[in-house]
């Protein structure tokens, strides 16, 4: 049972995390893309977004216009966000915005790959992927 288990979440892994203890999110992550499942739009190249989880349960970061932190709490394959944010308006950034702001504000599941970090949130469900900082 345990080998169909294992085989079972490594072929459903594609971004999910698989039962067990909770998701390890700590560290700095860059935006990657946003968007639906079957259509991703890059970040923007020259106004990244950085979302840093810390150690003690604290969130900060940048869609690419705003500011935003608060504290954050996972529980297995679900992070839960409680932030504030500066609302600037920036019109050529303006769906990045939405996508990072929607899983902020929503329950959104999550699911590591080595250094990407997914996280999906609301209904129409929006997907917003980054990838980790390594920081020397």
């Amino acid at each position: 049972m345990r080998a169909l288990r294992s085989a079972l979440c490594f072929a459903t892994l594609a971004l999910v995390a698989c039962g067990g203890s909770s998701l390890d999110v700590e560290g700095r992550w860059q935006l990657v893309s946003f968007g639906t499942a079957d259509n991703q739009t890059p970040a923007n190249p020259v106004r990244g977004a950085i979302l840093e989880f810390g150690d003690d349960g604290m969130v900060t970061g940048h869609t690419g216009c705003n500011t935003f932190g608060g504290e954050y709490e996972v529980d297995g394959d679900r992070v839960d966000f409680d932030v504030f944010l500066a609302l600037v308006a920036c019109p050529t950034l303006r769906e990045q915005e939405d996508a990072i702001v929607g899983v902020l504000t929503s329950p959104a599941e999550a699911g590591r790959d080595r250094d990407l970090l997914e996280l999906r949130a609301g209904d129409p469900e929006v997907v917003v992927i980054w990838e980790r900082v390594n920081l020397q």
